[in-house]
């Protein structure tokens, strides 16, 4: 004989799956690190998908981080690293400026690590990178970020590509500065 379960504890089985599944599988909005050796914590926003396209195929991501002393101790740095993964070289210059509500800010020129190295030989960036791929490293001051973490309408250019971000896709920079931070991350 088989025996008949209640719907309502189907239901709730269902439920209590999905909010476990959820709160596993939830997506932090910044990451920490900590260096003992350096004795610094390092910050890190999930990656921005700027760029991504199939013909021809290619992909850039952005992501900010910032670095404090001390193990896991908020700051307000003085620069704030911004790293732009692409893929499927373009061949664009690596000049960097953003438009900050119809203010430019002009970067300058951001360091490129990938184009640089012979990817024939073993070397720093044949372990991170594949043939194709490259990142480009900039510091920026802490108010200039501030200015475009806080932009209502930012468009930013990496030598030839073009991309906007969004108030809302900026949630996590604006994070980094905020006074309540680490509190937010444990909550996540």
């Amino acid at each position: 004989m088989i025996n008949k379960i209640d719907p309502l504890t189907i239901i709730s089985i269902i439920f209590f799956l999905f909010m476990g599944c959820a709160s596993i599988l939830k997506i932090k909005p910044l990451s920490f690190y900590y260096n003992e050796v350096s004795n610094k914590t390092t910050y890190t926003t999930k990656d921005l998908y700027l760029v991504e396209r199939n013909i021809p195929p290619y992909t850039l991501k952005l992501s900010v981080s910032k670095a404090c002393d001390g193990n896991l101790l908020d700051c307000d740095p003085n620069y704030y690293d911004l790293t732009f993964f692409s893929s499927s070289y373009p061949g664009f210059t690596n000049h960097l400026s953003f438009v900050a509500d119809n203010d430019t800010i002009f970067l300058g020129t951001t360091k490129r690590i990938g184009s640089d190295f012979n990817m024939s030989e073993v070397n720093m960036a044949t372990s991170m990178l594949s043939e194709g791929e490259l990142l480009d490293l900039i510091l920026i001051r802490s108010d200039a970020f501030k200015k475009i973490a806080m932009a209502k309408n930012l468009r930013g250019y990496l030598g030839s590509q073009h991309f906007e971000i969004s108030y809302k896709m900026r949630s996590s920079w604006r994070l980094l500065f905020q006074y309540d931070m680490l509190e937010t991350i444990k909550e996540n």
